[in-house]
C-alpha cells in the first residue's frame, strides 16, 4: 500500500476491468476497485460508481475529503482503512450498505453525514474511531 511508482495497463479487451484516470474500475464503471495514485486533498467519486470495494482507498493518508455521488449504494469492508487525514464524508440517500469496518483506522474522521433516516443502515459507526458521535443523519 502506498507504492504508486508503477503503471498498470489493462487490455481494452478485458471483459471485467478497466482503468480510467489511473483508477481501477469494473468494466461498466459501477464498481471502484482501487485508486492507483496518491490522493492529495479532495477526491470526487465518478458519477457512475455504485460500489466502493474493500480497501479501495486503504491508507490514502493525504486524502482530506471525499465527495460521493447520488448513485452510491455500497461501501465495502475497510474501504477507507487508514485514511488518517480524512475528516469528513457525506453519504447520499442512495446508500444501502456500509460494511462493518469501512472506516477502520480513519483516525481523524469526525463527521459521517448520511442523508437517510436515523439508524436506517445497520452497523454504525462502521469502525469509526469517534463512534456514534461522528454519525449525523440528515434525511
Amino acid at each position: 500500500y502506498g507504492s504508486y511508482n508503477g503503471e498498470i495497463i489493462i487490455d481494452e479487451e478485458n471483459p471485467y476491468y478497466m482503468i480510467k484516470d489511473n483508477i481501477l474500475y469494473s468494466k461498466d464503471e459501477k464498481t471502484l476497485v482501487t485508486v492507483l495514485y496518491r490522493i492529495n486533498g479532495k477526491f470526487e467519486l465518478s458519477d457512475n460508481v455504485e460500489r466502493i470495494r474493500e480497501q479501495a482507498f486503504v491508507f490514502q493518508n493525504s486524502m482530506l475529503e471525499m465527495i460521493t455521488n447520488s448513485k452510491l449504494k455500497y461501501i465495502e469492508n475497510s474501504a477507507f482503512q487508514g485514511c488518517s487525514n480524512l475528516t469528513r464524508i457525506e453519504i447520499p440517500n442512495s446508500i444501502e450498505t456500509i460494511s462493518f469496518n469501512a472506516f477502520g483506522l480513519a483516525t481523524n474522521l469526525k463527521e459521517i453525514i448520511i442523508h437517510k433516516e436515523e439508524n436506517s443502515i445497520s452497523g454504525a459507526p462502521w469502525g469509526c474511531q469517534y463512534g456514534l458521535r461522528a454519525i449525523k443523519w440528515q434525511p
